[in-house]
């Protein structure tokens, strides 16, 4: 039995009707490559020292699924540089070169899950692959969700404007008395 591509997988959970049969696929198929992957996609607190987007790269159109020079299995490993503690001497030029190899030696369409993944955007390849189906198909795999209290304001007292003292009526206006005449 042949070992299915992270993609293959990603693709076939994203055929499923439901979120039950997407997870029940995720979680038939797991493994720590598959699970690398979707952490990169989804967990905030990992930032690849890559620029936004996909790098100008040379398509290994030529490959048949599981014979490019590399797959997502082999080339977990070297993922780990692109985002948490490269060697030190590792210029961001060289960074970007490495990503580069790595993208140009897999198949096309894992490429293109390494990038999706990198810019937190794999749901745009898979839309049913969500961060909310990845938390239930594994469990602690992500990082408990920050929840951002609303803040407090106090509510805003009104102040009232000092009233204009009201004119009493002067029977006296322009200086002259003024002439109240009875019947």
């Amino acid at each position: 039995m042949r070992r299915y591509q992270i993609f293959e997988i990603l693709a076939d959970a994203n055929k499923s009707a439901d979120v039950a049969g997407t997870v029940s696929y995720l979680r038939q198929y797991s493994n720590d490559t598959l699970r690398l992957v979707l952490s990169h996609a989804f967990d905030p607190n990992i930032k690849y020292k890559l620029p936004e987007g996909a790098p100008d790269y040379k398509l290994n159109a030529g490959a048949a699924i599981g014979l490019s020079e590399a797959t997502l299995y082999s080339e977990s490993r070297r993922m780990q540089y692109l985002w948490h503690n490269p060697p030190a001497g590792l210029t961001r030029l060289k960074l970007e070169m490495l990503f580069i190899g790595m993208l140009e030696s897999l198949h096309p369409e894992d490429s293109k899950v390494i990038v999706a993944g990198k810019d937190k955007n794999l749901t745009s390849l898979f839309p049913k692959i969500t961060e909310a189906v990845v938390r239930e198909a594994f469990p602690g795999l992500l990082p408990a969700p920050v929840v951002v209290p609303e803040p407090v304001v106090p509510p805003v007292k009104k102040t009232r404007q000092p009233r204009k003292p009201k004119e009493k009526s002067n029977p006296k206006k322009n200086g002259k008395p003024k002439i109240i005449q009875s019947n």
